[in-house]
């Protein structure tokens, strides 16, 4: 009897951790068909609890939106703040994002070493846009030190 009721246990947290990973990713994807059709307001609901549950896809759409400010009013310390979440836990278009807020400057201290150090994680990290940032690294960069 103690065997089968540890059995059953066993597959009803199997069974559970498939049905939340279900619906974390369900959610999640529908915020990003509301993003898609311009329904800013609505993703940002939905990622909101997502993005505090450390959801790295929903930290960074927040970034998004806040950083881009059309229906969702425009914070740059809201939007580096989510960056910031999804950059720490390895996002690679949050890293990237990073650096770029480093180089504007806006809503923080300009930082061109900062912004380097961002741009370079996913540079190094990512395959897939690996051979994109080095590029844009190496040009960014003698233009970073030009001005200095």
């Amino acid at each position: 009897m103690k065997h089968q009721l540890l059995r059953v246990s066993r597959y009803l947290f199997i069974l559970s951790a498939w049905l939340t990973a279900t619906v974390f990713a369900g959610t999640y994807d529908s915020g990003f068909e509301a993003f898609q059709a311009n329904q800013l307001k609505t993703a940002l609901d939905i990622w909101s609890p997502l993005a505090k549950q450390g959801n790295a896809d929903a930290q960074f759409g927040i970034g998004v939106l806040y950083n881009s400010g059309s229906e969702i009013e425009q914070n740059s310390e809201l939007a580096f703040e989510w960056f910031s979440k999804a950059a720490d836990q390895g996002y690679a278009g949050a890293q990237f994002n990073l650096g770029n807020e480093y180089k504007r400057g806006v809503g923080l201290t300009q930082d061109n070493s900062k912004a380097t150090h961002w741009w370079r994680k996913p540079a190094t990290e990512s395959i897939f846009i690996a051979p994109y940032l080095r590029a844009l690294l190496g040009f960014v960069s003698s233009k970073i030190f030009r001005i200095r």
